[in-house]
């Protein structure tokens, strides 16, 4: 298996508004790279915490003491914007 994937995709306004804003604030490259890659990192902590490493875990105590409450709310977001995870 390799350690790397590479993804090319056009994302239009009309598909998803927020994050094509958000994504737009920045220059092509590198920055707007690593801004989707925080994004996607965050949706993957606050959807499944559990399913990362425990090392990684680590790091994500605030993300976890969301998680903790009652409050769903983080999870009905992110299942509103990019949908239902993918089983594997």
């Amino acid at each position: 298996m390799k350690d790397e994937i590479r993804m090319s995709f056009i994302l239009m306004r009309e598909d998803n508004a927020l994050l094509f804003d958000d994504l737009h604030r920045f220059p092509k490259g590198t920055r707007r790279i690593n801004r989707l890659r925080i994004l996607a990192y965050a949706g993957l902590a606050t959807m499944s915490e559990s399913r990362l490493p425990a090392a990684l875990s680590d790091n994500l105590s605030p993300v976890q003491r969301i998680l903790d409450q009652d409050d769903n709310s983080l999870n009905e977001a992110s299942v509103e914007l990019f949908g239902n995870p993918l089983k594997c």
